[in-house]
């Protein structure tokens, strides 16, 4: 994505400034059939604590790795599936209070905009390989994989560059190192009723250490085909769906649902959202989540983040929590002109995925991270 054009005002954010103006066991098997634990004694080798390992998916569906260095300021990644790699520097954004959080990355002549949560979350608009890539999600990686903590029910969303509609779905992971999973496809989630975690297909998962420069993650077999992805502390999983197939995305479902005080606070994302063209350009906001059951907004029109006239405000927006998931609200609004409806996964004060519809047509989804104040 060229630096000049890297971020637009899609349709999501149009019309919803539209709308504000007018109104237990160990956990699965691991490569190494010993719970993971590889330590043997003897000389250990100098870690390195402050570069962190990535590994994660981009929107394309590429399996890619972050190194940060958070002291230097640098980054390196690796595109396994395409077999190129690149590296830059980075930067915290101050100024604006809208900015601050995001990131510049820096790579030859191209700036891009990043968003992590301390060593767990790498959020970047870096094409990472690929022109098409227009988002990628990478989670932390140990040179040891716990997978003691990722046994649990999860709620995915299916993102892909090609893809112009939300299929979702239940992915159920098993300590046996056997998983479960159902597709609702475009049903609205208070439509589905109660969620099933079986019905669609199976397979299997198992953590992959570390080998020399190459970080750990977790194999997944869904449906005989063989892929990767990642946790993150049994909250978060990503699936890598293969070339071209883009990325299932999905939270921890609560056992108890969340209430309104649980989510109050700053979350900023970067989305794939649908431009005039039909396809997804990449868009970046926040939402302020308030103890009065409203939302503020604010999203990304120009190219400065640090320049306040580049952003887009609103405030007010109603919440509500949808009774049949435990983690999932919906912010709604209304115009004589359209609707408009946002469906926000949570992990408290961590994580979120969002997908949006104006007048019940899809208009984006994304990804985003707790913003600490």
């Amino acid at each position: 994505m060229a630096s000049c054009n890297k971020l637009m005002l899609s349709c999501v954010a149009s019309c919803l400034f539209a709308l504000l103006s007018s109104g237990c066991t160990t956990g699965g098997p691991s490569e190494n059939g010993n719970n993971n634990d590889n330590n043997q004694g003897g000389n250990e080798t100098p870690v390195d604590t402050t570069s962190k390992a990535f590994v994660g998916s981009a929107s394309r569906g590429d399996v890619v790795v972050y190194t940060v260095d958070d002291e230097d300021q640098t980054y390196t990644w690796t595109n396994e599936t395409t077999s190129t790699s690149g590296s830059g520097t980075f930067s915290a954004l101050s100024g604006h209070p809208l900015a601050q959080g995001f990131f510049d990355l820096t790579e030859e002549e191209s700036t891009y905009t990043a968003l992590k949560l301390a060593n767990d979350v790498f959020l970047t608009d870096n094409p990472t390989g690929h022109a098409e890539n227009k988002l990628a999600v990478v989670l932390g990686s140990e040179a040891t994989i716990d997978s003691s903590t990722a046994p649990g029910d999860y709620l995915y969303v299916y993102m892909d560059d090609d893809n112009t509609s939300v299929p979702w779905g239940t992915l159920r992971i098993l300590e046996d190192g056997t998983l479960t999973h159902r597709s609702y496809g475009n049903t609205r989630p208070e439509s589905a009723g109660t969620l099933e975690y079986e019905g669609t297909g199976t397979g299997t998962w198992r953590a992959i250490d570390a080998v020399g420069d190459v970080p750990g993650r977790t194999e997944f077999t869904v449906d005989g085909e063989i892929l990767e992805g990642m946790f993150y502390d049994g909250k978060v999983v990503l699936v890598d769906r293969g070339e071209g197939e883009g990325m299932w995305i999905g939270v921890r479902m609560p056992a108890v649902p969340l209430t309104v005080p649980e989510i109050v606070g700053t979350y900023q994302f970067m989305d794939l959202a649908i431009d005039e063209t039909g396809g997804f350009t990449t868009e970046i906001g926040l939402y302020d989540f308030l103890d009065d059951s409203t939302v503020d907004f604010a999203s990304l029109v120009g190219p400065d983040l640090t320049n306040p006239d580049d952003w887009n405000t609103g405030r007010g927006l109603p919440v509500a929590s949808v009774e049949n998931v435990n983690n999932l609200f919906k912010v709604t609004g209304a115009s004589p002109e359209s609707t408009f409806e946002a469906y926000v996964l949570f992990v408290p004060g961590e994580f979120i995925i969002h997908f949006d519809f104006s007048s019940n047509v899809f208009t984006g989804y994304g990804v985003g991270v707790w913003q600490a104040n």
